[in-house]
């Protein structure tokens, strides 16, 4: 694409009236095109078709290629005229089918001028491509043998700057991430510690209700040790009243049964 621009341009200087060589041989591309770069007996005919894009973000490569179209409209390659006054005819190409042969012939010789094309531009765009990496890859080095030590120390300068920052990057995150670790078990704890504070709440009011029942119930079994005491004390005065009454009848019954014994015995003296 570079020589195709250096040729519309010698063709612009020679329409001007200058002397230029057209150098459309230095490339594949042009060289297909010889025949408009010449001066030929043949007629030819040539079409540009530019595209161009809405988007802003490509107006740069649609000025270029508005600019590359207008340079290209002026230019004008005259055909030699010949001594015989009839004009080669141009045949036309018929779309209506009528002559299918040819159209088909047209065709494969299009087919193969395009692949002829096509290939012929990979070709230079390689070849550009492998010079253009050459160059910069010689330059790179240039450049190194030039100024290895400074731009190493550079290089290990920002690279030492570079993970420096990457560090402190790195360790922010981390703060940032246990940060929120810790402000998530904040959260957790806090909300132990209101489910805590309402378990304690409720042991507390159940504590309470216990010593109330407990109080409650104090006083219940003072007043029980209290009956049962009086029970008790009560039961011995009956228990020392029994054993006092059973021995007055204990010894009213031994008076008695010795009464009734010595009563038997006279009554037996005096039969």
């Amino acid at each position: 694409m570079l020589v195709l621009g250096r040729c519309i341009r010698e063709i612009r200087k020679v329409n001007k009236g200058g002397q230029s060589q057209i150098p459309f041989r230095e490339s594949k591309l042009t060289e297909l095109f010889r025949d408009f770069f010449e001066p030929s007996t043949r007629q030819t005919v040539t079409a540009i078709i530019v595209n161009i894009s809405p988007s802003t973000n490509q107006f740069d490569d649609t000025l270029f290629s508005l600019q590359f179209a207008a340079e290209a409209v002026e230019c004008n390659v005259k055909n030699v005229d010949e001594d015989s006054d009839e004009e080669m005819p141009i045949k036309s190409i018929d779309f209506d089918g009528t002559d299918d042969e040819e159209n088909e012939f047209d065709a494969r010789i299009f087919a193969a001028t395009e692949a002829k094309i096509r290939q012929a531009v990979h070709e230079e765009m390689a070849d550009r491509l492998r010079k253009i990496q050459d160059d910069y890859q010689m330059q790179i080095e240039q450049i190194r043998t030039q100024s290895a030590q400074p731009y190493t120390s550079k290089l290990q300068q920002a690279l030492a700057q570079r993970m420096q920052r990457e560090s402190k990057s790195r360790e922010l995150e981390e703060c940032k991430r246990e940060l929120q670790r810790e402000q998530q078990r904040s959260a957790e704890l806090e909300k132990q510690l209101l489910e805590s504070q309402q378990i304690i709440e409720d042991l507390r009011a159940k504590y309470e209700e216990s010593e109330k029942k407990k109080s409650n119930l104090e006083g219940n079994i003072q007043k029980m040790i209290e009956a049962t005491k009086a029970l008790h004390e009560r039961h011995l005065a009956l228990q020392s009243e029994l054993e006092d009454r059973t021995s007055q009848i204990k010894a009213h019954y031994e008076k008695r049964v010795k009464e009734l014994e010595d009563e038997i015995a006279r009554l037996k003296k005096r039969k």
